[in-house]
């Protein structure tokens, strides 16, 4: 992740910035499904029938700022923001082979999908005082904080129908 570090104003002011992005985007596992008694049917299920349509999007960024300025000897301004947001989209058809499939070996089928969409914004702002006190250095520190969280997220199943996903000529 890039970052970025300096000193001004002859070291009496430090500004920092990172970030970060990650990008995933791929197919979800498809797993293997059961027939009525347990077992696992004896055909080869290939990508396009079984899962079909699999996949997911997932995306996040995230970027941090800071700045340290010594106002006085003894008085320091400290200044942190952030921001962050984490994104995931999938969608997804697989057979749902509840009670069995039926006597021509169809099972339902059904299509999931899901939406999810993350932010969250923080700040913080700060005065440090330092003081000789008693002989003693004492820091006194005053400050505000606010952050802000943001979240929406959809997702649903919808009845495709019903396919005959054990027949070996459905999966060619």
């Amino acid at each position: 992740s890039p970052s970025f570090r300096a000193e001004l104003l002859d070291g009496r002011m430090l500004m920092g910035l990172t970030g970060r992005l990650f990008y995933e985007d791929g197919v979800q596992s498809r797993g293997i499904p059961l027939l009525a008694d347990g077992s696992t049917p004896d055909v080869s299920l290939k990508t396009g029938v079984f899962g079909e349509g699999a996949f997911f999007k997932r995306q996040t960024q995230e970027v941090n700022s800071d700045l340290e300025y010594d106002f006085l000897d003894n008085l320091k301004l400290n200044v942190k923001l952030g921001y962050q947001r984490s994104a995931l989209k999938h969608q997804d058809n697989y057979a749902y082979n509840f009670g069995g499939a039926r006597a021509d070996g169809s099972v339902n089928t059904l299509n999931s999908f899901g939406d999810w969409d993350t932010r969250i914004w923080a700040g913080e702002i700060s005065l440090e005082y330092t003081a000789e006190m008693a002989g003693q250095e004492q820091k006194f520190l005053a400050g505000y904080n606010k952050s802000h969280y943001k979240d929406y997220s959809m997702s649903g199943y919808a009845y495709v129908g019903s396919d005959n996903i054990f027949n070996p000529a459905n999966n060619t």
